[in-house]
């Protein structure tokens, strides 16, 4: 009739919802949906389906290697620092002069006398060589703690520019290609009062 339709459910309705196979060309209204388990290859309607939270996260392997290196060079470097009297946090948490909480790798305390000693450490890992923002990232957390000691482990080594910016700023830098290197430096370094 070529009228204007102004009207809902006047001079109009909505029909709803129509769908049509691609295969056949059949229309239907409401779609049949059906799921499909691939362990035991059943076929079920959302009706009949039971619904849980399942998470599942990957890491990328980059990301992977890093976490996992990480991990093995954090633990020994515990383990040393307990059989050498330290209690050991990791990761630590460390309230700084302006409030703020900074944290660590591992925070280790040592009694001397009547106060407690507190060296930090940090882990940088780099597939050649951690440059000097991790130095910038460590001196900014220290500035602001202010501990006895801090260390920045440079797995695989230590960008000359960061080596000259960590003597400035009273960090000392431990290179290790693996957890032997690494507790060699540690013993030859650690303060041993």
């Amino acid at each position: 009739c070529h009228e204007e339709l102004k009207k809902l459910d006047v001079d109009y309705r909505k029909a709803g919802v129509w769908c049509t196979c691609r295969d056949c060309g059949k229309s239907f209204d409401i779609p049949l949906t059906a799921h499909f388990c691939r362990d035991c290859h059943t076929t079920f309607t959302f009706e009949d389906a039971v619904f849980k939270d399942v998470y599942a996260y990957t890491l990328k392997e980059e990301v992977k290697e890093e976490a996992s290196l990480g991990l093995v060079m954090i633990t020994p470097i515990s383990d040393f620092l307990m059989e050498n009297g330290f209690k050991v946090e990791s990761p630590a948490f460390l309230k700084g002069k302006s409030g703020t909480n900074h944290m660590f790798d591992i925070a280790a305390y040592k009694e001397r006398g009547k106060t407690q000693k507190v060296t930090v450490i940090d882990l940088a890992v780099s597939e050649d060589v951690v440059s000097e923002q991790s130095v910038i990232a460590l001196f900014a957390k220290i500035y602001d703690v202010s501990p006895d000691n801090a260390y920045l482990i440079a797995v695989p080594k230590m960008s000359e520019n960061g080596k000259k910016m960590a003597e400035l700023y009273n960090i000392k830098i431990i290179e290790a290609k693996n957890q032997k290197e690494l507790v060699k430096a540690l013993k030859e370094q650690l303060p041993r009062d």
